[in-house]
Order: C-alpha cells, then sequence, then structure tokens
C-alpha cells in the first residue's frame, strides 16, 4: 500500500463552520512516499541503451557490422529490419529531408532489437542485453560470436536489394535452372 504523508502533503483539510472540508495550499512539495509490506519493489538493474550498442559496433574494430542488424519501429510499416551498415547513425535527423534523401536514419529511441547473425543480443521489450551483459545474463558479445559458429565468406551467398542473403543453386552436368517468378 502506497500512502503519502498527511503531515507534509501540499493541501491539507481544515473544517468549515458547516463541517465541509476546506483545502488550503500549504506547500508546493510532495514530500515522502511510504511504502509498506509486501509491495516494496526491487529496481531494475539499468540497461545500456541502443547509443551504447550502436557506438560499441560502430568503435570496436573486432566486431564486424556486416554481421549485425537493425530492428526498429517504423512510423507508419511497423516493425522493420535492416542491416546495420545501411544506416547513418552520425547524421542529424534535422537535416534529413524524407522525400528527396537517400539516408537511413532514424530515431535511437525507435530502435527495438540488435541482431548478431539471427541472434537477438540487444531487445528493448524483453531487457536483453548480450552485448554488454548489463541486464544480469553476464553474456556479452565475444561469448555470443564465440558460441555461434563461423561466419564464412563464399561466393555462393548474394544479396538482393533489401540485403537478404540467398544461396545460389548449384548448376551441373543436366541440371536445369528454372527462374523462380514472384
Amino acid at each position: 500500500m502506497v500512502r503519502i504523508s498527511d503531515e507534509h502533503s501540499p493541501q491539507t483539510a481544515a473544517t468549515t463552520t458547516n463541517g465541509t472540508p476546506n483545502f488550503s495550499k500549504k506547500s508546493n512539495v510532495i514530500d515522502k512516499i511510504e511504502t509498506t509490506g509486501d509491495e516494496a519493489k526491487e529496481k531494475k538493474t539499468s540497461m545500456k541503451t541502443a547509443d551504447d550498442v550502436i557506438s560499441r559496433i560502430q568503435w570496436d574494430e573486432r566486431l564486424k557490422k556486416i554481421y549485425f542488424r537493425v530492428g526498429y519501429i517504423d512510423r507508419f510499416l511497423g516493425l522493420q529490419e535492416k542491416p546495420f551498415t545501411d544506416f547513418d547513425f552520425e547524421i542529424d535527423l534535422a537535416s534529413v529531408n524524407d522525400r528527396c534523401s537517400t539516408i537511413l536514419a532514424i530515431p535511437k529511441h525507435r530502435i527495438q532489437y540488435f541482431k548478431y547473425q539471427n541472434e537477438i543480443i540487444w531487445d528493448k521489450e524483453t531487457r536483453t542485453d548480450n552485448v554488454f551483459g548489463s541486464t544480469g545474463s553476464q553474456l556479452t558479445i565475444y561469448d555470443i560470436i564465440q558460441r555461434l559458429p563461423p561466419v564464412t565468406d563464399n561466393n555462393d551467398v548474394t544479396t538482393n536489394e533489401d540485403n537478404e542473403r540467398s544461396v545460389k543453386p548449384e548448376m551441373g552436368e543436366g541440371t536445369k535452372f528454372v527462374p523462380r517468378c514472384l
């Protein structure tokens, strides 16, 4: 149960001659809120921000930016995911003109998650932080990289205009290549 102490509350009730309460302003400050018993909540550990994760990916030379993806909320399209390298995090958002710009810049508070390969390493909603380990998971990005199989750069992998990866089919003798129609 939460209650505000009566002795220091901003308004105190005084009774008038007819017995109705008369509220008068005593102070502009609400002094103290007391909690009792079981309702005392534990304070959550502070989580590193999306800006911290961006800085880590940008400036840590051991991390390859091409393996990271950013999930963000678009005002009109909802949840979107794009490669980290598509964003320009250094640009001032006020200088971007939506109509004629090819720059992908979003406010950092719209970022919902970061992925390394296909694993979510930072998520705002679930308070997951496997980049720094700030929420108590004790995992860092280096633990994740070490655990996942190494990414090999081969010539059989291509990307389309949305930077989605696909594997080229192997063309052997007697194999017909049939183009896929959308």
